[in-house]
């Protein structure tokens, strides 16, 4: 797939799409009866019409849309609120960004593109950001680099040594320049499908900002999905509720299919057990699990965090239900908290991960140290001894000594029977 473009701040009204001479606007905006200052877009080239497949307009700031090739493919246009907006609407441009995110299955591709107004420094983070950028991060850049953490998101302007006039994305009026804008991907692409992530200097586009180009290879073989296991489980936590508990109760009490005198033990175990579910099912319903899912890979991910984290979304819904300036006052309260003890325990434990690993490396040190010193003891213990000339004699006398003869006398023997075997093989005529 090649020109496809992502359109920040267009401050085009509405939603809807539009024909532009070989491309397909596609835009989302506020209501027409609102002033306009943000809103986006993404332009794709006509011969991809047919591949779209759905349009998501989330909001003024966030546009995702599905094109269908051998693979779905998610791209999701964005401008962030800049620095000086309130920390409130930096939230939810967030919690709207993920709310996008969630919908769209993990194996699935996706590509973020955009002004981020967020600077993120050149600080390494291992499978999210390298270090080719500027040094300077800020408050959005900070957000930005935990969003893309939990996400497994890769920052790929970062990931290429370009010169300057390669890299600086945004320049004002007193040339102070920075990196804003960023083209940002899933784990689904690989980094080797990241060809080149550049801004073309020399490109007039009439704005402050400068055009980034990506070039990515889509082309890439589908990842094998696991087939589908699913089964459905009670919702035994309910039984936690009283008024459930007892529900449950009173319906095990009745018997829906009564056990007779003459069952075999099979045929009433099967009836027990019917009963037993059929009265379940009533009191408690079932939900659906899936047992191929992915495993949690954030180990800070505890009970706990689990816990304040639906309190909050509760919260938000409870303020979008009815936005009263009392409800959102809950909602800002009760979400800063959260945001503030997630990271406190996720600070605790990489803290507590760095000690262990710490105290463990520590450990090997000591262990090799001391396997050191075993063997310079056994090497300064170990001497190698030559044997003398006499001790060799004696074996070797020793070893052949067969009979009480003497050495001398044996050799004499010896070559006497080798002269007598030579005269009979050579007889002389007299």
């Amino acid at each position: 797939m090649n020109k496809l473009c992502a359109l920040s701040e267009t401050k085009k009204k509405g939603n809807g799409t539009t024909k532009l001479n070989n491309y397909i606007l596609i835009y989302s905006g506020v209501p027409k009866d609102q002033r306009a200052t943000s809103d986006v877009g993404v332009a794709i080239n006509d011969k991809y019409e047919q591949n779209i497949e759905s349009i998501e307009y989330v909001c003024d700031r966030i546009l995702r849309v599905k094109i269908m090739f051998d693979q779905p493919i998610h791209i999701i246009s964005l401008y962030a609120p800049d620095i000086n907006k309130p920390e409130e609407m930096s939230m939810d441009f967030y919690e709207n960004l993920q709310s996008a995110i969630d919908k769209i299955p993990r194996h699935e591709k996706i590509i973020l593109l955009g002004d981020l107004n967020a600077r993120i420094g050149n600080e390494v983070v291992d499978g999210i950001k390298q270090k080719y950028n500027e040094n300077i991060t800020n408050r959005n850049g900070e957000i930005l680099t935990e969003f893309c953490g939990q996400n497994e998101l890769r920052i790929n302007n970062t990931y290429f040594p370009h010169k300057e006039q390669h890299k600086y994305t945004f320049y004002d009026n007193r040339n102070n320049k920075s990196i804003i804008n960023y083209i940002i991907t899933n784990r689904s692409f690989l980094l080797q499908q990241i060809i080149d992530i550049r801004v073309l200097s020399t490109a007039s586009i009439g704005t402050d900002h400068k055009l980034v180009l990506g070039k990515i290879r889509i082309g890439a073989p589908l990842s094998k999905k696991r087939p589908s296991i699913k089964t459905e489980k009670f919702n035994i936590e309910s039984l936690n509720h009283e008024s459930t508990k007892q529900l449950y109760s009173n319906r095990c009490q009745v018997t829906i299919n009564p056990i007779a005198q003459f069952d075999t033990p099979n045929t009433a175990w099967n009836k027990l057990k019917e009963n037993i579910c059929k009265g379940a099912k009533k009191a408690l319903a079932t939900r659906t699990v899936s047992h191929n899912r992915r495993p949690n890979i954030k180990p800070w991910f505890t009970l706990e965090v689990k816990k304040i984290t639906r309190e909050k979304k509760e919260k938000y819904i409870q303020y979008k239900k009815s936005p009263t300036p009392e409800n959102r006052n809950i909602y800002t309260e009760i979400r800063n908290w959260t945001n503030n003890r997630v990271r406190e325990i996720k600070e605790e434990y990489w803290q507590q991960f760095s000690s262990e690993m710490a105290d463990m490396y520590g450990a090997q040190k000591r262990i090799w140290k001391m396997l050191r010193g075993l063997k310079q003891e056994t090497n300064e213990t170990i001497q190698l001894r030559t044997i003398a000339e006499d001790t060799w004699e004696k074996y070797f006398r020793d070893l052949y000594a067969e009979t009480d003869e003497p050495m001398e006398a044996q050799e004499t023997s010896q070559r006497d029977n080798i002269e007598d075997h030579a005269h009979n093989e050579n007889p002389t005529n007299y």
